[in-house]
């Protein structure tokens, strides 16, 4: 009966007792069920080794009897809150996948439709749009190559436990390399880079991640300007933390998109910004990074006035002390 009423109403929590006839048969359907289900075992004081052997096949909580109300209460909030969490991870990556799909769609449709024209003998015979087609074609494949490779970033930094190794850095030679990389595309669009830092910035951070986090910054400072343009770079350490400010004198935004900007897929879409190509995960590559070290990032940004994107980052314990 216990089986037939699992299997029929597939609860989000099962508390099971060791004491009921076919209990481990009710168990094996319980752990074998819902992937979001959580399963608490009220039992007599167990060996360590049975106990660990249960939490490793799937149990949520072994609670031991007599039971206490306080202790269930709290078993019970807990697998609440575990299942709430795994059914919003669920409609996460539902929806991360959609927007993935949505945004591939557009290059890949690019693609095959220029192929299809050469298929069907459009521009055969004129060398120039064959190899107009052939640019717009890579132009397309590496858009979606950056797409490709920032979605590998997105990943790494949500999987739990996976960060790369960090040491004590100063950030004020990560920025110079950064300048020094956006120097040529910078002058290029008559935009002019400017660092500004004193005293050494040290931090203890993985040098690849800050470096991520700075590149992002800049490199829409200079994409986002306008000829004549300036990009600020920031570095100001105090007692507590590292302050980076990166400022441009470009296109700005509007408070809509500021509020959404730090999301995955977010892009500023306007006359402005139709010819600038990017992922939309660069920003939201930046937050990941700088939240995992326990740092904020914002922005303050007006429409035809530029935008100023602000991180803090705590200081290395070296540094601090």
């Amino acid at each position: 009966m216990m089986l037939l009423a699992l299997q029929g109403h597939d609860p989000d929590i099962v508390l099971l007792d060791t004491s009921l006839p076919r209990y481990a048969e009710v168990l094996k359907a319980a752990l074998e069920g819902v992937p979001a289900r959580q399963t608490i075992l009220l039992a007599p004081p167990l060996p360590a080794e049975r106990q660990v052997e249960l939490l490793r096949a799937g149990c949520c909580e072994l609670l031991g009897k007599p039971l206490d109300r306080d202790e269930l209460r709290s078993a019970v909030a807990k697998a609440s809150a575990s299942c709430a969490a795994f059914r919003q991870n669920q409609s996460d990556c539902v929806q991360f996948a959609a927007l993935v799909a949505h945004e591939l769609k557009s290059p890949l449709d690019a693609v095959e439709g220029y192929l299809q024209m050469l298929q069907d003998g459009v521009g055969v015979d004129d060398p120039g749009m064959i190899q107009g087609v052939f640019d717009r074609c890579l132009r397309r494949t590496r858009q979606m190559r950056r797409m490709v490779t920032d979605l590998g970033e997105v990943s790494r930094l949500d999987a739990l436990g996976i960060r790369p190794a960090r040491q004590e850095l100063d950030l004020r030679n990560i920025a110079k390399t950064v300048i020094e990389t956006f120097a040529p595309s910078a002058a290029n669009q008559q935009v002019s880079i400017e660092l500004q830092a004193g005293a050494p910035a040290l931090v203890f951070a993985n040098p690849e991640e800050m470096e991520t986090v700075l590149n992002n910054l800049v490199s829409n400072a200079v994409k986002y300007n306008r000829p004549g343009g300036r990009v600020e770079v920031m570095i100001q350490p105090n007692s507590h933390m590292i302050h980076i400010g990166v400022s441009d004198t470009g296109i700005g935004m509007t408070s809509q998109d500021r509020g959404r900007i730090f999301r995955d897929f977010a892009r500023i879409r306007n006359a402005q910004t139709r010819k600038i190509h990017g992922t939309g995960l660069g920003l939201s590559i930046v937050r990941r990074i700088v939240e995992g070290y326990g740092g904020t990032v914002s922005v303050d940004s007006q429409p035809d006035r530029g935008s100023t994107f602000m991180v803090q980052l705590p200081r290395s314990a070296a540094a601090s002390s």
